[in-house]
């Protein structure tokens, strides 16, 4: 909020925010080491409605979100897309 991001979402009191480490070498060579933290536990039953999601607003969504067992489903409903199950 101090960098003036309006985050109306919920907050997980017993999980970190995730994180990402990226270390860079000398020659421009990259590592990411990342912790989905609370992602990991975002889950489809809040819908995505509501004065977050109006017309003309967008989303940016990680791409981490899709890899992950636990956060998919949530992304996919944010997306607005069903997946079969398995």
């Amino acid at each position: 909020m101090g960098y003036g991001v309006d985050a109306r979402l919920v907050m997980d009191p017993e999980r970190p925010t995730g994180t990402c480490v990226v270390m860079v070498t000398h020659k421009g060579d990259h590592t990411m080491l990342s912790d989905p933290g609370a992602n990991a536990a975002l889950s489809p039953r809040r819908p995505a409605q509501g004065p977050l999601f109006t017309p003309g607003s967008h989303l940016h969504i990680s791409g981490y979100t899709l890899l992950n067992e636990g956060s998919r489903a949530a992304t996919l409903a944010a997306f607005g897309t069903r997946t079969a199950p398995g």
